[in-house]
C-alpha cells in the first residue's frame, strides 16, 4: 500500500486563441522549485538525468540557464505583436469595405438619378399627350350625358378616345 507512485493523466482543453495555458503564481513557483531541485540533482557528478538542460553556475551562486524556451516577457511581446498585426489587418479590411460600399452607394445614386430623369421626361410627355385627347374626352362625356341610359350609342366616341389614348401611350412608351 502506497509503495508505488500513481500517475494521473488529464487533458486540458485550451480555448485561448494564442495557445497559451495560463497558470497561477503558486503553480509557477512550484514548477520552478521542482526544476531547481531537478537541476541540482542533474549537476551532481555521476548523476545523469534524461531530458536535463545543463546549467552553469556563475559568480555569487547565480545559475545560468540557456534560453531554450520563451520567457513570459517574450511570449507577451509576441502576443502584443500578433494583436497589433491583427488590428492593422482589420483596420485595413474595414477601410477596404468602406471604399467598396461607397462605390456601390455612388453607383446606386447615379442609377437612381438616371431613372428619375427618365421618369420626369416621360411624365412631361404624358402631360403633353393628355392635352391631345381632350376633344375626344369631351365628346365622350357629352355623349354619355345625352344618352345616360343608352351608353352603347356612344361606342364610336369611346373607340375614338381609346385610339387616341393608345397612340399617346405608344408615343410616350414605345414598344421595345
Amino acid at each position: 500500500m502506497g509503495s508505488s507512485q500513481s500517475t494521473h493523466k488529464f487533458t486540458i482543453v485550451n480555448d485561448s486563441i494564442d495557445n497559451i495555458v495560463r497558470i497561477s503564481d503558486d503553480v509557477a513557483k512550484r514548477l520552478y522549485q521542482n526544476h531547481v531541485e531537478y537541476s541540482n540533482k542533474a549537476n551532481e557528478p555521476n548523476n545523469i538525468v534524461p531530458g536535463h538542460v545543463p546549467t552553469t553556475k556563475l559568480q555569487n551562486d547565480e545559475v545560468y540557464y540557456p534560453l531554450y524556451t520563451l520567457t513570459a516577457l517574450e511570449v507577451l511581446q509576441q502576443n502584443q505583436i500578433q494583436l497589433e498585426n491583427q488590428e492593422t489587418y482589420w483596420i485595413n479590411r474595414l477601410n477596404e469595405l468602406k471604399k467598396n460600399h461607397e462605390m456601390i452607394d455612388n453607383q446606386l445614386v447615379n442609377e437612381f438619378k438616371k431613372a428619375k430623369n427618365i421618369f420626369e421626361y416621360k411624365m412631361a410627355k404624358i402631360k403633353n399627350s393628355s392635352q391631345m385627347c381632350l376633344k375626344y374626352e369631351e365628346s365622350l362625356k357629352d355623349c354619355y350625358s345625352k344618352n345616360q341610359n343608352k351608353i352603347l350609342n356612344c361606342s364610336v366616341e369611346l373607340t375614338n378616345y381609346a385610339k387616341c389614348v393608345n397612340e399617346c401611350r405608344e408615343k410616350v412608351m414605345p414598344i421595345q
